[in-house]
């Protein structure tokens, strides 16, 4: 089927069609690929795919009582683009991604938003009880398995000496109509491979 026929039948512009057959040929593009739309002069950091495991470690974290600082996010958004090589106009010298990418992605992914965490102790949180003791180590287990790492990896920091829970804590993301808690009882640290 030649151009003007194809551009009449599927109702696209004959220009449009003729420039995106030429990027799968010249560039070597998928067609798929080809037929993407970018609006306007800014493309984002990430793919979707990324954004989506990006917010699947933010909600990750926040479950098990560790919730991302909008600092925090930034750090790791610019850490996740620099470790993948992506183009990014992050702030090299802060080490961190630009407001505008927070707003973005923020924007992009409603089912996040920042919330004020309650101060609660593992206690509240988990109800201590055997069923909640049992899943604390079968998933300090699976990270033993997961990291590979021994007895001498991992420090247990009480709270007689050391506190967890500041008196004034920052925003944290968490999950859309889901009140985040931060843990105070214990701190759980593991020294990076």
């Amino acid at each position: 089927m030649g151009y003007k026929k194809a551009a009449r039948t599927f109702s696209i512009p004959q220009s449009t069609l003729e420039d995106r057959v030429k990027k799968v040929r010249q560039h070597g593009l998928s067609p798929a690929l080809a037929a993407e739309k970018s609006l306007g002069r800014f493309k984002t950091v990430f793919t979707e795919a990324q954004e989506t495991e990006l917010v699947n470690h933010i909600l990750f974290l926040e479950e098990r009582l560790f919730g991302l600082t909008l600092h925090n996010l930034r750090r790791l958004a610019f850490e996740l683009a620099e470790r993948n090589n992506l183009p990014n106009n992050f702030n090299k010298t802060t080490q961190m991604a630009g407001k505008d990418w927070l707003y973005g992605f923020l924007s992009r992914h409603r089912n996040i938003s920042l919330r004020d965490p309650e101060k609660t102790s593992i206690a509240q949180a988990k109800g201590f009880n055997c069923t909640a003791v049992s899943k604390f180590y079968d998933l300090l287990n699976s990270i033993y398995e997961k990291h590979n790492l021994s007895s001498y990896d991992i420090y247990n920091i009480d709270k007689t000496r050391v506190l967890t829970v500041a008196n004034k804590q920052s925003q944290v993301l968490a999950l859309r109509g889901k009140i985040p808690r931060l843990k105070d009882e214990f701190l759980l640290l593991l020294k990076p491979a």
